[in-house]
This record gives C-alpha cells, structure tokens and sequence, in this order.
C-alpha cells in the first residue's frame, strides 16, 4: 500500500495540473507571416517556382506618413485591395540615414507588408540629381555616398548597408536580410551616370554589389537607373551594368504627355520596348520600376476625351512594358506627400475624377501574355 499523501502535495499536484491545462488550451501565438521569396528562372522572375508578374507602386515616404497625417496600413491593405503586389520604399534620402526618422516606423512598414502579402523593394539610397543638388559640386557635398569615385563616401555606404541588412525588426523579430517580405535591394536610385567613366562604374558596382551578396546572399539585388541608355562620359554601355551580383535590371521612364494626347506617343512606346528588350538580351528579368506620364494635376478641369487620352498613356505603357518582356510595372507614386505635383492614389483621400478612373485601371488591369526570346 502507497503512502498516503499531505494535503500540502494534494494542493501542490492540483495547481500543476490547473496550469498545464490553462497552458494546453491558451492559443499559441500568431505565427510571424512569411511570404515564398521572390526568384529568377532565366528571364522571368518567379514565386513557388511560377512566373511572377506584377504591378507595383513607388511609396518612397512609407517610413513616415504618419508626418502627413496617413495611415501606413490603410495605404498598404487599400493598394493590396487594387492589385498592387510590390511596393517599393527608401531607407536613407539625402545625407540622413532612415531619412531622417525613427527607424522603427520601417520595422512597422515590414511587419504591415507582410500581414497584407505584399513584396518590397528596398532602395538603399536616393542618388536622383534633382533631389540633392544643382550641379556636380553641390550634389556630391549634399551626398558623398553617390560619388563611386569617392572612397570614404563607398565606405560610409557600406557601413548604412551593413546596418540595414544586419538590422533586427522590433516589431516581429526578423532581420531584414532573412525577410522574405523584400524582393530585392536596390543599391541606389538614379546614380548620375553622366558623372562618371564606365570603368569608375564598374569599379563602384563590383565593389558594392558582391558586398551586399557576402552579407546576404538570398535576397536579389537590382540598380535602379533613370538613364537606361547608360550614357557614361566615354560613351553608352548599357553592358556595364550586367555583372553576375546583379539580378535583374531595373529601368526608369518618363515620357512627356500633354493634355490631349489620347495615349502615350509611338516615339516614346518605342523606345521603352527597345529598352526593356536590350537588357533582357542580357539573360536577365527587367522591370520598368519607375514610370508615369505627370500628375493628374495637369489636367485643368479634364473632359471625358482628355482624361481618357491620360489613363490610356498609362494603360499603353505597361501593355508595352508587358508585351516586351517586362516582369513588373511600377508607377509613381502611390500616397507620397508633394499633393501639388504627384497624385495620391488611395482610398482614404477625397479623390477626383482622375484618380478614380487611375484606381480603377490598376485594379482591373490584365498583364498581357508575351514571348521571351
């Protein structure tokens, strides 16, 4: 016969049985999202081993929109709500790393991606001429980190880069470098190519590009560039930029729309086919990351003609795009704060008759079917 047991351990078994029970049926913790990471097979991008193509919006200010009073939820679930897959944002503008802001306002950008299922593209930094100076002199002192000739410039960059990608989210825990929430890096928008040799190009590229692949070689990287000619001071080579580190090429276009053009010119047409087909002659995806034909600001009070001849300058330049072998298209912008000169297109804003038709391309847009060489 067994011992018999004190009250003292009857009690002490029965509160170990009470919390294993309440233990067992609390619910365990919403797992983290995760989306299937965005590949490469030949010269498609691909998800989950399938072609994955896909209209995407430049959202450059995500990191702070509460500054402007906007929700960054409601931006990112009402651009998912349209069809938009990819968005693509910056984390340093200027000479301030993160833009300046609090860097968990991008650690909640991620997490609210994610929860949405929408893909990143994260520009590492913002070279664009127009934004950081007149001149080549006042550009490089405003962004020292732009000049590839500049050594201590390509060091501080790849101290920002280290961060960036080392960086451990604090809002679910993820370092970005293992978050397949971004598709790609994309080392630096708009680098003034006119500023530089090809081979100082070159140099730059081999230099940065294996260094982002040595800290985190899962995610694709891709340049962004507003010349996709590539005109250097020694001529044009587009060639220059299709080194193995990088994934596939990232083109940026804006052609001129006047008010009354019913769509966007031949001429225009023309040579972003023959763009986008050159740098897949490459063996690489291409995007057109960047394009649109002006803010609907320019049209003063639009007739159904003009505002027609708008939308479909949009609607021809990503049948183009699409047709020519293009993987994604992604116009500017989608919530960014210069409201004079740049559309908000989402749906808490009062919206105009421009935005509404612009809204409703997008969502009902169907990518047309094309022929890889």
């Amino acid at each position: 016969m067994g011992k018999p047991h004190s009250s003292s351990s009857l009690i002490l078994s029965s509160l170990v049985v009470l919390c294993c029970w309440l233990l067992a049926s609390c619910e365990k913790p919403a797992a983290i999202p995760e989306l299937s990471p965005v590949g490469i097979n030949d010269l498609e991008l691909t998800v989950d081993g399938e072609p994955f193509r896909f209209i995407g919006a430049n959202a450059i200010y995500f990191g702070f929109y509460h500054e402007y009073g906007y929700d960054i939820e409601e931006a990112i679930r009402s651009a998912r709500d349209a069809g938009i897959t990819v968005m693509r944002i910056y984390v340093w503008l200027g000479d301030a790393p993160w833009g300046g802001r609090a860097i968990t306002e991008y650690d909640r950008v991620l997490d609210i991606a994610a929860k949405h299922d929408m893909y990143l593209i994260i520009t590492l930094t913002d070279c664009c001429p127009g934004d950081w100076g007149p001149n080549k002199e006042t550009y490089f002192e405003v962004v020292p980190h732009c000049d590839l000739t500049n050594p201590s410039g390509v060091s501080s960059f790849k101290q920002h880069i280290k961060s960036i990608l080392n960086r451990k989210n604090t809002v679910n825990g993820k370092i970005y470098k293992d978050d397949s929430t971004i598709l790609a890096w994309d080392v630096a928008n708009e680098l003034v190519l006119g500023y530089f040799s090809s081979s100082e190009f070159s140099a730059w590229l081999n230099d940065v590009v294996p260094y982002i692949k040595e800290l985190d070689p899962h995610h694709l990287v891709t340049l962004g560039i507003q010349d996709p000619v590539a005109n250097f001071t020694d001529g044009s080579h587009p060639e220059m930029l299709n080194i193995p580190g990088l994934d596939f090429f990232s083109i940026h276009i804006y052609p001129t729309y006047k008010q009354g053009q019913q769509g966007a010119l031949s001429s225009d047409l023309n040579a972003l086919r023959a763009h986008v087909e050159t740098y897949l002659s490459f063996g690489k995806p291409v995007v057109l990351e960047e394009f649109g034909v002006g803010s609907q600001r320019l049209l003063r009070n639009p007739n159904e003609t003009t505002l027609n001849g708008w939308v479909q300058a949009y609607r021809d330049l990503m049948d183009t795009a699409f047709t020519a072998g293009a993987s994604g298209a992604m116009f500017w912008g989608w919530g960014v704060p210069e409201t004079k000169n740049v559309p908000e297109w989402w749906n808490t804003e009062d919206h105009d008759p421009t935005e509404t038709e612009f809204i409703a391309l997008i969502s009902e847009y169907k990518i047309p079917p094309y022929t890889l060489p």
